[in-house]
C-alpha cells in the first residue's frame, strides 16, 4: 500500500477536483501523481517476486469515479456539482504506454465501469466480488472512507448511495490522528475504570487511527463519559460513583475538553471534543445513508441478513464497536462480517476472466443510484442519526 501522490494536491476528491480544474496543468499533475503511486508499489512487488516488468501485459484498475477519470486523464469538473454526472461510466481499456503504467509497452490497462458520480467502480467491484447481485437474501454492503459508498440488495434490485463521510475513518482531522501505521492506537478497552490500548506494532502510542478512534468513541460511551449527544462529561459534574482513574483522563477547565487515551510515548494521545464530533459527523452521514437506502427498498433492519463492511478501514474496525455506536444497524454481531479488500479482490476477478468483466458491466448497468443530494429527507435523517 502507498499513500496517494494527489494527496500533495488535496486531502478529499473536491479538493483534488478544484485542483485539476482551476491550475495550469492540474489534470497532468494528478494523473502522473496516481501512476506514479502504482508504480512505487508496482517496482516493490516486481522486486519481491522477480518478475520482469515486461511479463505483465494486462492491467484491471478500479477506483471512486474521481479517481477513475483523474487516472485516465479526464477533466472531473461535472463531478463538482448537481447532477455530479461521470463523463464517463463504461469500462475504458487503453494502452499502458498513453497513461505511464510501468509495464509491458504494449500491454493494455482496463478500467471497471462507474455507476455514478461519487459511486464507482471500486463499489462495483466490491459487489462483484461478494456475489451480492446473485443473492436471494438482501445484504448492505458499507466501503467507510472519506466518501462511504453504500449498496443494499440481492439479485433482484441493487441500490447505491455515497455519502461525504469526511476524513476522520482515516484519521484526519483528528487532534491526535494518524493513518494506521506503527504507533497508532488501533483498538481501545475501558474495563472497571482502567483504560488500555492496542498500539500497531507494540510500543508507545503516539497518535490514533480510524478504528481506534471508533472503539474510543464506543468505549467512552459505554462508561458514561460521553453522554448520547456526544458531549464529554466536565470534571466538575462527576460524582462519587464515577471511577476516579477515568476521572483523572478528563481535562478541561471544568468544561470536559478532552480525555487521555494513552499517558505513555512523547506526549500524551488525547481525544479531544472536536475528534468526538469529527467522528458524530462521519457516523451519521454513513447511518442516514443507510436509512435512506432502507427506506427506497421499503424494508426494515431486521431484514438485512447479513452487514458486509469493506475498505481498508472496515477491514479493521470493530464490528461491536460500529453497532454500539449506531453506525450499522442493530443486527446480532454474527450478520456483521468484514469482507476486506473487496474491491481489490473484485479487480483481481475481472483480471483474470473477461466474463467477469462483462457481469460488472451489467452490475453498473442495473444498480440503481439514489442521489442523496436530491432528497429532501437527507439532512433530517442525518441529524437523527448524530446521536451515540
Amino acid at each position: 500500500s502507498r499513500l496517494n501522490g494527489q494527496a500533495n494536491y488535496g486531502a478529499d476528491v473536491i479538493s483534488r477536483i478544484t485542483h485539476a480544474t482551476t491550475q495550469p496543468g492540474g489534470i497532468e499533475q494528478l494523473q502522473s501523481a496516481a501512476v506514479a503511486t502504482i508504480n512505487s508499489a508496482l517496482d516493490t512487488l516486481l522486486e519481491k517476486t522477480g518478475i520482469d516488468r515486461a511479463q505483465i501485459h494486462e492491467a484491471v484498475v478500479v477506483g471512486n469515479t474521481c479517481m477513475n477519470h483523474l487516472f485516465l486523464g479526464i477533466n472531473p469538473d461535472s463531478l463538482s456539482s448537481a447532477p455530479y454526472q461521470p463523463v464517463i461510466s463504461d469500462p475504458v481499456t487503453c494502452g499502458a504506454s498513453e497513461l505511464g503504467l510501468a509495464i509491458n509497452p504494449s500491454g493494455l490497462v482496463y478500467t471497471l465501469p462507474n455507476i455514478a458520480g461519487f459511486v464507482g467502480s471500486d463499489t462495483v467491484a466490491v459487489i462483484l466480488a461478494t456475489a451480492m447481485h446473485k443473492s436471494d437474501q438482501i445484504r448492505l454492503a458499507i466501503d467507510l472512507g472519506t466518501n462511504g459508498e453504500i449498496v443494499l440488495g440481492n439479485r433482484h434490485r441493487l441500490l447505491t448511495c455515497s455519502t461525504a463521510a469526511g476524513p476522520a475513518f482515516e484519521g484526519a482531522r483528528i487532534s491526535s490522528g494518524m493513518r494506521a501505521t506503527g504507533g497508532a492506537i488501533e483498538r481501545v478497552w475501558i474495563d472497571q475504570g482502567e483504560v488500555k490500548v492496542q498500539v500497531i506494532g507494540g510500543g508507545a502510542a503516539i497518535g490514533v487511527c480510524g478504528s481506534g478512534l471508533l472503539d474510543a468513541v464506543a468505549q467512552m460511551r459505554r462508561a458514561e463519559v460521553l453522554n448520547g449527544t456526544g458531549r464529554l462529561v466536565s470534571p466538575d459534574k462527576v460524582d462519587d460513583a464515577f471511577p476516579s482513574r477515568l476521572a483523572q483522563r478528563i481535562l478541561g477547565n471544568g468544561k470536559g475538553d478532552g480525555f487521555v487515551l494513552a499517558k505513555r510515548g512523547r506526549r500524551p494521545v488525547v481525544l479531544t471534543q472536536a475528534d468526538v464530533r469529527e467522528l458524530q459527523l462521519a457516523k451519521g452521514a454513513i447511518r442516514a445513508g443507510i436509512s435512506i437506502l432502507l427506506k427506497e427498498f421499503g424494508i426494515g433492519e431486521e431484514e438485512i441478513s447479513e452487514i458486509l463492511l469493506a475498505g481498508a478501514f472496515g477491514s479493521f474496525v470493530n464490528s461491536v464497536s460500529a453497532r454500539d455506536i449506531g453506525l450499522v444497524p442493530p443486527l446480532p454481531i454474527e450478520r456483521i462480517t468484514a469482507v476486506g479488500n473487496a474491491a481489490g479482490q473484485g479487480a483481481v476477478m475481472a483480471l483474470l476472466s473477461t466474463d467477469q468483466r462483462e457481469e460488472a458491466t451489467q452490475i453498473a448497468r442495473s444498480a440503481e443510484h439514489v442521489e442523496l443530494s436530491a432528497r429532501s429527507d437527507f439532512m433530517e435523517q442525518f441529524v437523527e442519526d448524530l446521536a451515540l
